[in-house]
Order: C-alpha cells, then structure tokens, then sequence
C-alpha cells in the first residue's frame, strides 16, 4: 500500500483553503498516512487527521468564525493597507507600530490573550493525544528562544495547535518546558520534509501562502527591509517545495490572510486546485504501486 503523506503550510484564512482540498481528494477516496501542518494547516489538518470528515472540519471552522470571542479580536487592526502581497509575518510587522496593535505592544507579548487563543482552539480541536489520532500527525512550531524547528508529534494536541499557531505579537506563544513556542511557518511555511519523515511515499503539498510579486522601486530603507525578508521567505519556501511529489496551489489572488469572512470562496478554490491535480496524482500512486509489487514480486 502507497503511503501518502499530506504537507499544509501556513497562511491565515487563506489556510481556509486546505478544507476544500482534503473535501475534494477525499471524496476522490483518497486515504492519507500521515499529515504534517504548520499554522492555518496545523489546525485543519488536526481535525481531519482526529475525524478524517472533511465536513466536520468547516462546521467547526464556521462556529468559530461566528463566535463573540472570535469577533471580539478584531484582526482588521493587524491587516490595514499594504503596497504588496504581504505573508502574514510581513503583513503584522508592516503595521506593528500603528494604532492598538503597537500600544498592545508595549504592554504584553500578544494582541491576542491566552485566554481568548485557548477558548478558540478548544472550539476547534478535541482534547485529544497526538500519538493516538487515527492518522499520523505533526504540527509544526518554532522555539523562539534558540530558533529551532520542532515537530510536535506526541503529548496534548490542543497545545500542540496553539505553539504552531502562534502569530508573533499577535497569538500568544507557549511555554513548553525551556522552550517559547511560535508559529512554524515564520521558517517552514509547508512542512514537506516532516510529511516525508513521518514515513509518507507520496507528499503532496498545498501551498496557500501568498506569492512574491513585482513591487514598485522603494522609496525607504524599512521597505527594502522588508522586501528583502519577503524574498529570504519566498526562496526557502520555493526550496521546501521541490521535495514534494504533488503541490497544490489554490488561486487565492485578491484574498488576504484576515479575509475568514470569504470562506466559502477559500473551500471553493481548494476544491478547483485538487481537482487539476488528480488524475496527476492517481497516475502517481498507480505508478508507486506498480514498482512495490514488482520490488515484492523480485524478492
């Protein structure tokens, strides 16, 4: 049996995008080893991987984005207006030093506090143990301290989903024995080598961070600044990418990383995305069968 393994980076609410890939590749009955996530792709891909119910995952999605807790964060102060096509990390630090956003700054380590962050995971995700979901998971999260990547594969996975989910400055991060854990994607935005390492023949990764696109000439050093982290992210992200066997990239064009109220229109172009890749895929697991069994048939 072709073990295939299901890579989902980060992105905010265009994350919401990764419902309708998982709907549409499950309903073609495609079964998944293992999946790995990072940020918005941690979190959808701890509800699938603890349900494997694509439908269950937007129902959860849906409560939460129409809770009062949820409106109450506001994050249209953290979005404001950009001259690119800014990642979330971009996005956040390009308005860092306006309005409540930069007073709530000086004061605590989080837009967000720990309370608000916890009542929105426990929402979405059960009180379960990694280690005994019914598909192999990893969520992925960065030690701020001493910049290493961590694959959370065992222990708590409403904690797990808050250390990978952690925006800095804006979602609280988490203290896990010496360690002060932060969204993963700020270094691996699509976790395709975990996806490999958690023992997957296939990975097929989805891409929902936003692209790099021409800007015009800048005018200030703290644009160059930022345009260059932009570049650094995009190359790294591009590298991580070459190690998958599938990458989906659904058309996101015109949606931000604070849109959760165009849902619909993420899952729907998840959808469109898998299904230009699966007669791509089903040609690849075909062709990963026919070298098992001769392998076994040479034995």
């Amino acid at each position: 049996m072709v073990k295939i393994g299901l890579a989902l980076g980060g992105g905010g609410a265009r994350g919401l995008a990764h419902i309708g890939v998982i709907k549409h590749l499950h309903n073609a009955g495609i079964k998944f080893h293992c999946i790995a996530g990072t940020s918005a792709g941690a979190i959808v891909g701890a509800i699938y991987a603890s349900s494997q119910n694509p439908a269950l995952i937007e129902d959860k999605l849906q409560l939460m984005l129409r809770s009062k807790e949820f409106r109450s964060i506001k994050l249209d102060y953290v979005r404001g207006k950009k001259a690119e096509k800014d990642s979330v990390f971009e996005s956040v630090r390009r308005h860092f030093f306006t309005g409540m956003f930069y007073a709530s700054s000086l004061t605590r380590l989080s837009f967000v506090n720990d309370q608000t962050y916890r009542g929105l995971i426990n929402m979405l995700i059960d009180d379960l143990q990694i280690e005994k979901l019914p598909v192999k998971f990893s969520a992925v999260a960065v030690d701020i301290l001493n910049g290493k990547v961590l694959k959370l594969e065992k222990g708590a996975l409403r904690e797990a989903i808050m250390a990978s989910s952690a925006i800095p400055g804006v979602l609280p991060a988490v203290q896990k024995d010496n360690m002060l854990l932060v969204d993963g994607s700020f270094i691996d935005t699509v976790p395709v080598r975990h996806t490999r390492q958690l023992g997957a023949d296939i990975v097929i990764a989805v891409d929902v961070s936003s692209p790099l696109d021409s800007v015009k000439t800048p005018k200030r050093g703290i644009d160059l600044i930022w345009r260059s982290n932009a570049i650094l992210r995009h190359i790294a992200k591009e590298e991580q990418l070459r190690g998958a066997d599938i990458v989906i990239r659904p058309a996101l064009d015109g949606l931000e990383w604070t849109d959760f109220g165009r849902y619909a229109d993420m899952i729907r172009q998840g959808v469109q995305a898998a299904q230009l890749q699966i007669q791509e895929l089903s040609g690849l697991i075909e062709a990963n069968e026919q070298r098992g069994l001769y392998a076994a048939n040479s034995k």
